[in-house]
């Protein structure tokens, strides 16, 4: 089998932590996740009786090892955790993702208010998230090539100071609804105050995008 993105070979890994038993959570909210980790949060937590793991996949770059050697050296004083790292190795010539332009992402902005005015919320939310997503790959195409999770898409751009502390914390709380509401949960509990603040931090990352 040739793995060509993180997500897939994240939801691979999941898929055999689940055949083992485990109980698999894929960007786990703050209840799941180890208070000693503090705002850091692993791709996948997976729990069973006997074993816990923080999951994550990465690709290797010197940024990412040196982050995750740092997580490394805080689980080696909790062996009651287990942290797994998959390292990516996209197949050669495996297809990347489109950059979207500035000007195509503002379009989507507009479109994205559009429907919150009309209380479309749901609908809004998705796409501010397609939107935040594409205005990630814009601002920085080497660290989002291909298909990102959220938690990682929020955490990275956090740590390279594309989105401010407050920024980064209003995105991960608005994670866990996004995921929600893309895995079949209709009726996820997404307001008019979700959209807004996943439309400030988009425009704050799109002013960020070189024109």
């Amino acid at each position: 089998m040739t793995l060509t993105t993180e997500r897939e070979i994240l939801d691979h890994e999941v898929e055999r932590l689940r055949a083992d038993g485990y109980d698999v959570y894929i960007d786990p909210g703050p209840s799941l996740v180890p208070d000693f980790l503090g705002s850091y949060r692993p791709d996948a937590v997976a729990k069973r009786d006997d074993s816990k793991i923080a999951l994550e996949v990465a690709s290797r770059t010197d940024a990412s090892q040196r982050k995750l050697g740092e997580v490394a050296a805080i689980f080696e004083r909790h062996p009651e955790w287990e942290f797994r790292v998959v390292w990516a190795e996209p197949a050669a010539g495996a297809v990347r993702l489109p950059v979207q332009t500035k000007d195509e992402i503002r379009a989507a902005i507009v479109e994205i208010k559009k429907l919150r005015s009309q209380e479309h919320f749901r609908p809004s939310f998705l796409l501010g998230w397609a939107a935040f997503e594409a205005a990630a790959r814009a601002v920085a195409e080497s660290r989002f090539r291909r298909a990102q999770t959220p938690a990682r898409l929020v955490q990275v751009l956090g740590e390279e100071g594309y989105l401010t502390p407050d920024e980064t914390d209003a995105m991960r709380g608005l994670t866990e609804k996004r995921n929600d509401l893309v895995h079949g949960t209709l009726d996820a509990a997404i307001n008019g105050e979700d959209v807004d603040q996943l439309i400030r931090a988009l425009e704050a990352l799109t002013a960020e995008i070189a024109s």
